[in-house]
Formats: C-alpha cells, sequence, structure tokens
C-alpha cells in the first residue's frame, strides 16, 4: 500500500531546495591507485578541452589499460562512457562549411565580424521565408549591406506589380523600394499610364520619397541596387541613383523582396548577426549527433571489462526494506491503516489545518504517537515551516532511529534553515547503517547536486556505485551528474570569467564577456535593490548555445526535458543557466538578464512562488544602467494590450496561488498578469509599495522560504487589494 508520504515525495522537496552551501564531501579510504586515475581523467579532459581529440582517446585507452578491471574505474563507467563517446564523435565530425547548411551559395563569411555576401537564384530560395506576397530573409543585419538583383529583361507595365525590395524589416517597421514602370501611352491616342518609383514606410503606411519619372526600362537587361547605411536608404537602378530617404539610425533589420518577376540572381552582403547561419551549423551538427548516438555502442570501443556484470558485495548490506517501510512504530494494525489512509489523502490535497485536527483527535488506539509525530513533520514540511518540521522528525528519530523517511526529512529540514552540513552528517550517520540503500545514495548525490556542487556530486555517485554495483538508478544518475558536470557537447568551448559568473559558449569570447558584464551590472543592482548575497566562492554558471539544436539536446539530456518553447531555462538543480543565441542578440542579451534574475533567486528565496518569481524577472530584463543609473519600470505596452484584449488580469488572490504547471500552460498571459502585480507593488499606491520592501527585508531570515511571501499577503486585503490594481493598470494604459 503506497501513500503520499514517501521517500520520493522528500526527495522532491530536496529538489525543490535552493541557496544550499553543502561541505566538501570525499569519498572515505580512496585509494593512491583511485588518486591516479582521476587524475589521469582531468588529464583527458584537458586534451577536450583544447580540442585534440585524438590524443584525448589515446590517453584514455592508456588510462583505461593501466587500471584494468579496478572497482573504482567500474564506478566511473557512465563518466567514462560519456568522456568516449564525445570525444570519439568530435575526432570523426568536421562542422560543416556555411555553403553545406543554406540554399543560398556562400560568396563571404566571417562569423566573428558578422560580414557575409551571400547569392541566390531563382533556384535556391529555401532560405527565405515565404508569405503570400513577401519573401523575407531569416538573417537580422546589424550594419550597412547592400541589395543587388541582376535580370535579362525589366517586367512591363501589366505583367504583374512593380519590383519592390524590403529593407530595414523589423517587427514594426520596414521600408518597401518599389522602381515603378516609365510612362505607356501619349496621353492623346492612348491612355498615359505609369507608375512612380517610391519608398514607403511600413510604420507611417506612406510614401517618404517618390520619383514621378522612373529610370526602369521594360523588356531590357536590368540591375537593381538598394543600400543600406546607418541613416539613409538609397535605390540605385543600372548604378544610376533613383531616390534616397532618411531612416532611423540603428534600424537595419532584415530584407526580403516581392514580385521580381524573372530575375537572375539576388547578392545580399553587409554585416549581419551570426546566429542564423550558427543555428544553422548547429542544426546540422545535432543531427549529426543524433544519428552518432543512436549507432554508438560503447563495448565496441572500450574494455569488455568495463561492462562485466558487478559480482555481489563482499559483506550484505542492511536490510533495504527497513527504507521500504511508510511509517515509523513498527507495522501498523488493518484498524490503524484506516485513520492513516485519512491523514494521508488529507496531506495529498494540502488540507493541513484538517489534518491538525483529526491528528489532534486521534488517541493511541486509532494512531500511535510516533507516527503522529511523523504525520505533523510532513505538514509542517508541506507548510515549509521547516523549525516545526525539523522539531518533529527528531522526535520520530528518537522513538524510531532506523526510520530512514524522519532521518532525510532532518535532512532536508535542516538544509532549508541553512546548516546544510548537519544535514550531510545526518545522512552520513543513516547511510553507516544502511550502504546498500540506493535511495539514500541517491538522496545524498541529490542533495550536493541542487547545492551546485557538482564535483562533489560526481564523486559521490562513483563511491555508491561502488557500495551498490548492480543499481540502475545510481548508473542513469551518474550520466545526469556527468552531464552537468562537463557541461554541453562542444567541438570549441569559449569562456570568460568575471567575478560572479563563469560563462561558456560555443560562439565565441565576446558574446561570453557581454553576457557577463550585462549580469553584473544586474548583480550589482539586485544586491543594492533586493538583497545582498552572501559573500561565496560559487561562480554562477552560464552556458550560451550557437544554436536551438544544442540547446534542446543539452537540456533533454542533463534536464530530462526538452524545452521546446523556450529561448533560455535556468536550472534550480544543476544551478546552469542555459541560452541559446536567438537571431536579435538585444532579445537574447534579455533573455539572459531574465534568466539570470531567476538565478540570483534561487541564492536568496527557495520555491519563490511563481508569479512573484516570473513577475520580477520580467520586470527586471528591462532595466539597464543609464550614465551610470540602474533604470527600472519600464511600461511593457505589450503586456497592456494583451491584458486589454484578455479582458483584464484574473483577481489577484488568483493570480498569487496559481500553481507553476497552470502558470506555465497559460502563458504568456500569466506572464502579463505576474509583471503587471509587481510593477503595481513597486510603483503603485505607496500602501502596497511597502509589501514586496517587507517581504524582501524578510528574505534576509535564516530559512526564508516561498512560505513567507503567502505570509506577508495574508495581512492584506486583498479584493481592496484587486480595485487598487485594475485602477492602476487603467491608468497606465491611458497614460502615452
Amino acid at each position: 500500500m503506497k501513500h503520499e508520504l514517501s521517500l520520493t515525495r522528500l526527495r522532491v522537496l530536496v529538489l525543490l531546495a535552493a541557496g544550499l552551501v553543502a561541505a566538501p564531501v570525499r569519498p572515505a579510504g580512496a585509494q593512491e591507485t583511485d588518486a591516479d586515475f582521476q587524475r589521469g581523467l582531468a588529464k583527458v579532459q584537458a586534451a577536450m578541452r583544447d580540442g585534440k581529440w585524438p590524443r584525448a582517446l589515446e590517453a584514455l585507452s592508456q588510462l583505461l589499460e593501466a587500471h584494468a578491471e579496478r572497482p573504482y574505474v567500474v564506478a566511473r563507467r557512465a563518466e567514462i562512457v560519456e568522456l568516449h563517446q564525445r570525444s570519439l564523435f568530435h575526432s570523426r565530425t568536421e562542422a560543416p562549411d556555411p555553403n553545406d547548411v543554406i540554399s543560398g551559395e556562400v560568396l563571404a563569411c566571417n562569423l566573428a565580424s558578422g560580414q557575409v555576401k551571400i547569392r541566390y537564384t531563382r533556384a535556391n530560395l529555401e532560405d527565405f521565408e515565404s508569405s503570400p506576397r513577401l519573401r523575407l530573409h531569416p538573417a537580422r543585419f546589424t550594419g550597412p549591406y547592400t541589395v543587388d538583383v541582376k535580370g535579362d529583361a525589366y517586367p512591363k507595365l501589366g505583367d504583374g506589380a512593380t519590383p519592390c525590395i524590403w529593407v530595414c524589416w523589423d517587427t514594426e517597421d520596414g521600408f518597401g523600394v518599389s522602381f515603378g514602370f516609365p510612362q505607356e501611352g501619349d496621353g492623346v491616342w492612348r491612355t498615359a499610364q505609369w507608375l512612380p518609383a517610391r519608398i514607403v514606410s511600413v510604420r507611417s503606411e506612406k510614401v517618404v520619397a517618390e520619383k514621378s519619372i522612373t529610370l526602369a526600362r521594360p523588356g531590357k537587361p536590368y540591375r537593381l541596387r538598394v543600400k543600406v547605411t546607418e541613416t539613409m536608404i538609397s535605390a540605385y537602378y543600372d548604378d544610376r541613383p533613383l531616390l534616397s530617404t532618411r531612416k532611423p539610425a540603428g534600424l537595419f533589420g532584415h530584407f526580403g523582396f516581392s514580385e521580381l518577376g524573372p530575375f537572375k540572381e539576388l547578392v545580399v552582403q553587409g554585416k549581419a548577426e551570426p546566429a542564423w547561419l550558427q543555428g544553422k551549423i548547429d542544426e546540422v551538427l545535432a543531427k549529426k549527433r543524433e544519428a552518432f548516438v543512436a549507432a554508438y555502442r560503447p563495448e565496441h570501443h572500450l574494455p569488455a571489462w568495463l561492462f562485466t556484470p558487478a559480482p555481489a558485495p563482499s559483506e550484505p548490506a542492511a536490510s533495504p526494506p527497513v527504507l521500504a517501510r511508510e511509517y515509523p512504530g513498527g507495522q501498523p494494525t488493518p484498524g490503524e491503516y484506516v485513520y492513516l489512509e485519512r491523514a494521508a489523502a488529507l496531506l495529498a490535497r494540502g488540507e493541513i489545518e484538517k489534518l491538525g485536527r483529526f491528528l489532534d483527535g486521534c488517541e493511541d488506539g486509532e494512531i500511535i504517537a510516533v507516527r503522529r509525530a511523523y504525520l505533523r513533520a510532513c505538514a509542517f514540511a508541506e507548510l515549509e515551516e521547516w523549525s516545526r518540521a525539523l522539531e518533529a522528525a527528531r522526535e520520530v528519530c528518537k522513538a524510531d532511529p532506523d526510520f530512514a523517511q524522519a532521518h532525510i526529512l532532518v535532512a532536508t529540514a535542516t538544509c532549508r534553515l541553512g546548516r546544510p552540513a548537519e544535514a550531510l552528517e545526518s545522512l552520513a550517520r543513516l547511510l553507516a547503517r544502511h550502504p546498500g540503500s540506493e535511495e539514500l545514495h541517491e538522496f545524498r548525490v541529490l542533495l550536493l547536486l541542487t547545492a551546485g556542487r557538482t564535483a562533489e556530486a560526481r564523486d559521490a555517485v562513483a563511491q555508491a556505485r561502488r557500495q551498490v554495483p548492480a543499481s540502475g538508478a545510481l548508473e542513469k544518475l551518474q550520466v545526469l551528474v556527468v552531464k552537468a558536470d562537463k557541461g554541453p557537447d562542444w567541438a570549441q568551448v569559449h569562456e570568460h570569467k568575471s567575478a560572479h559568473y563563469h560563462v561558456c559558449s560555443d560562439i565565441d569570447r565576446a558574446v561570453c564577456t557581454e553576457a557577463a558584464n550585462l549580469l553584473e551590472d544586474a548583480y550589482r543592482a539586485y544586491n543594492a535593490h533586493i538583497r545582498r548575497i552572501k559573500p561565496d566562492n560559487r561562480r554562477f554558471r552560464v552556458y550560451l548555445f550557437s544554436g536551438q539544436a544544442g540547446f534542446l539536446r543539452h537540456c533533454r539530456d542533463a534536464l530530462g526535458d526538452a524545452h521546446v518553447n523556450a529561448a533560455g531555462v535556468y536550472s534550480p538543480v544543476l544551478k546552469q543557466l542555459l541560452i541559446w543565441n536567438l537571431p536579435d542578440r538585444a532579445t537574447m542579451m534579455q533573455t539572459v538578464r531574465h534568466e539570470g534574475f531567476h538565478q540570483y533567486l534561487d541564492r536568496i528565496l527557495s520555491d519563490a512562488p511563481v508569479w512573484l518569481n516570473e513577475g520580477l524577472a520580467v520586470y527586471y530584463e528591462t532595466a539597464e544602467y543609464v550614465k551610470g543609473r540602474w533604470e527600472t519600470g519600464l511600461v511593457r505596452r505589450e503586456f497592456l494590450e494583451l491584458l486589454t484584449r484578455n479582458r483584464g488580469p484574473r483577481p489577484v488572490h488568483e493570480i498569487v496561488r496559481l500553481p507553476p504547471a497552470a502558470f506555465y500552460r497559460q502563458a504568456p498571459v500569466t506572464y502579463a498578469e505576474a509583471w503587471a502585480l509587481v510593477h503595481f507593488m513597486l510603483h503603485g499606491p505607496k500602501p502596497y509599495r511597502s509589501v514586496l520592501d517587507e517581504l524582501f527585508a524578510e528574505l534576509s531570515n535564516e530559512g526564508a522560504s516561498g512560505a513567507l511571501v503567502e505570509r506577508v499577503l495574508t495581512r492584506l486585503d486583498l479584493d481592496a487589494m484587486d480595485t487598487d490594481f485594475r485602477r492602476y493598470l487603467t491608468d497606465l494604459a491611458r497614460a502615452r
């Protein structure tokens, strides 16, 4: 009979824990040969970081030969397989040439500077994104560029619309350059018809430049050119100036065309965001990687002894059934199980007050004292009242020292109260009694992993596999730990270390530096305006991917979820910030700032309510230093318009209690609601501005968690707050 009060449930509590600082845990009694092997693995990884893949394979082969059939090597099988698989793949795989990943012909390409020159014909336009009347190129330009179109015969009036090249195309902007048609007919014997050359603004929907007498020569060979500079758009026909107009400085955007007719070639050259090409290259590499992994069989490349089934332990471990008990104090009677079922159901439904009254009314003949204490400990944990949970769990441990669930509750509570060393000691005592328990070893590894101590977690899982060599669960966990520790599988890694961030990427070092500087600015502001983080030697880990395909693969392998619709993600378990290379660098950096806030908040508040976590992240993602001053509070018109279309936000009491799954399922409306509520609490009427101040002040208390947010909100009249909230949003929408 299974209830919610299981080891799995308690393990989830730890997975949600944040801001832990675990003491280093080294394998007890490590042998010198084991240390030699680890030093050898470090040399293998050094060769991999340098991109010397054949040398890495050779070093790994020699290392395995020198330490053949040693238990400490077999215990690291998953790590060895991962290192071999990565090295073998990259030793056999060359980075694709740009011409192999796009339909156009790449005449010149410098991914570092963004300078490109690409030629298209009517036969290779697959790169362009098509709409009914427009073909738009996916590359976003960030500097001057030129579009040249050549053809054998310029269209005639009546053959179709005038040839048009679109430039500086952005979300709400762009310019269309129409080359027009010359006059046909003399106006006496035949009606005169012509179409002027024009430049039209998408934003204003007006003609911003026009020339009545076009240079076009229907039926003759032609060359059309549109040149985009920092402030001007100029059109040429057969190298002769046709017309021009000014444009907003810094606006370059995308280019496209419509109604070009039977042109012969189109050449675009200039400075573009390299993200488009980098993403295409990454996509091809990801497909090759998937095919390689599907065919890869480690036993065909590595020594057979590494895969020999593990022998049984020389000394039998403590009895696992002790760890499988659901309740302390021995086997419950059938009559007691009836009451336990009712208590477990109340806990599962989150009806904690009813559970408390139910337990207060129970006598020893219904539920004995030690089991009542355990149920109370679980209830306090559900409420995130960790001091009371710890007290009750210790009472259970005293009455039943072998009941593992209570020890795990003690470890969870002490971690959440900021005392991880105590938690690890409690867990160590339990492991000493049950060294053969894969559940307890798994719990220890997860505890270290959530603390951001991936190297120690790697050693701990290797030690666990020596204790429980036949555990499939621990081997799967070892794969996860290795992927978290080694980071993404990139052929070349660029990195930049700042005071608080370690940023890695397969793009270039410049983007690492840019992201680190942006994050340091935000970190400095968060410390000044929210709460200062205590000094910590750990740097925040950040990975920037050159393309979405690599990002999705790493998310799937390391996090268990591909996050298909995400531009970035922060994992509170692995303490890693993952962002992929969006076509618009500014949008990418906004995502970096957004996810970076989650990373910061994870250090100071465990289990933050989703509305607060996402609302603050969206609020701060547009903040920046302007002339040395941190500017916040940008009014997000797109959010206000979304809420208006949605007939306003849901009531405040619903926003603040929306579960994470429902929040993300109903995005983007929920993001708009969360931003609006945070903006209201920071810039609205004075009585509400103190709410977040009070909340942030309480974050400094030991063991601060998401429960304190609920306690602060219960002091408010949420119905009155909702009325003021809606009035505030109405005023914001009216202010232009």
